[in-house]
């Protein structure tokens, strides 16, 4: 398989974890205080996936076709459906997950790669 094609499976990859990290970036408990572990495992696991991805192919090719696959599951859970239901609320943790998570994959997407 070429990197070409190798990089391909990148685009269902990150629709995938752009999905799941959708979910679980609110789970929380709390002490006192709310920590939101959910937030913290959803972001180390989609900057390990890139980095995983493009170390796959080869290339950083699969970023180009892993990021757009997360924006649009992510654009999709965070629009409203015709049931009235949404996933990524209009809240302070969803804002800075949506910030922190675009910086986490420009940064992850420019290492290099290991042949």
């Amino acid at each position: 398989m070429n990197k070409f094609l190798k990089s391909l499976v990148a685009l269902p990859a990150g629709f995938a974890i752009g999905f799941l990290s959708a979910f679980i970036h609110q789970a929380n408990f709390k002490i006192g205080i709310t920590i939101y572990w959910g937030f913290v495992f959803a972001l180390f696991f989609l900057g390990l996936s890139l980095r995983f991805m493009n170390n796959f192919a080869k290339t950083k090719v699969a970023a180009v076709f892993f990021i757009p696959g997360w924006f649009l599951a992510t654009l999709l859970l965070a629009t409203v459906s015709s049931g009235g239901d949404i996933v990524i609320a209009n809240d302070l943790i969803s804002r800075v997950y949506l910030v922190v998570a675009v910086l986490t994959l420009g940064v992850v997407a420019v290492w290099p790669v290991k042949d």
